[in-house]
């Protein structure tokens, strides 16, 4: 997937973020005498906020929702996550 990601650094503690990404994922099913392959599109929006306990040290909360455009119907996909930010280099 490739997209975008902005975010306000108005606040050096708190950084949110949003974020647009699309792309293509491929499926392919194998058993049964049956041999598929198909290539679907797919869009990611999601966001967050960056909380830093110092300049180079955080804790990132985000949220996402994810489309898969399939043939019939479609996929859906919720994702929300928590994780350790790093910085390098920064000041």
């Amino acid at each position: 997937m490739g997209g975008v990601r902005v975010n306000s650094r108005a606040n050096a503690r708190v950084v949110p973020f949003g974020e647009i990404l699309g792309g293509a994922v491929r499926s392919s099913t194998d058993g049964s005498g049956l041999d598929e392959s198909e290539t679907d599109g797919l869009l990611q929006l999601g966001g967050g906020v960056n909380l830093m306990a110092r300049p180079n040290l955080g804790v990132r909360l985000s949220a996402d929702y994810l489309r898969v455009f399939e043939e019939d119907e479609g996929s859906n996909v919720f994702r929300f996550g928590a994780g350790i930010v790093l910085g390098f280099g920064a000041r």
